[in-house]
């Protein structure tokens, strides 16, 4: 329950930190290339035309996924979860899978739109 609560004030400082951009609270849920300090440290990410910047609890960034080196933004195979995570795959760093678990599932297909949007790639 703890670890929840700092999850929540880390999400909001990031977001409050990034007013008027594209961020969303996340956390990894697959990235077989990654080490797990670096899977554990991510909560958020902030897009723009620069790409998509992967977040800590202090807002700091962890590592920045080029818009030249995305390949695919799209919505993770549904699995047995509660929420179906946003997959991006990279020329660099492979697939990339992050929680969408605080969005409703009717919003999650307008979290696609919303990142291909804010790195400037066609929406349809």
């Amino acid at each position: 329950m703890i670890r929840l609560l700092g999850l929540r004030s880390a999400w909001r400082r990031v977001t409050a930190a990034h007013e008027g951009s594209v961020v969303y609270p996340t956390l990894i849920v697959r990235w077989p290339q990654s080490a797990r300090r670096i899977r554990t440290a991510i909560v958020a990410f902030v897009v723009d035309s620069t790409g998509i910047s992967l977040r800590d609890r202090s807002d700091r960034e962890v590592l920045l996924l080029r818009s030249d080196g995305i390949l695919s933004i799209e919505l993770a195979p549904l699995t047995r979860s509660a929420f179906r995570p946003l997959r991006v795959t990279t020329i660099d760093h492979g697939e990339i899978d992050l929680a969408m678990s605080q969005l409703r599932p009717d919003d999650q297909v307008d979290v696609v739109v919303a990142v291909r949007t804010a790195l400037g790639r066609p929406v349809g």
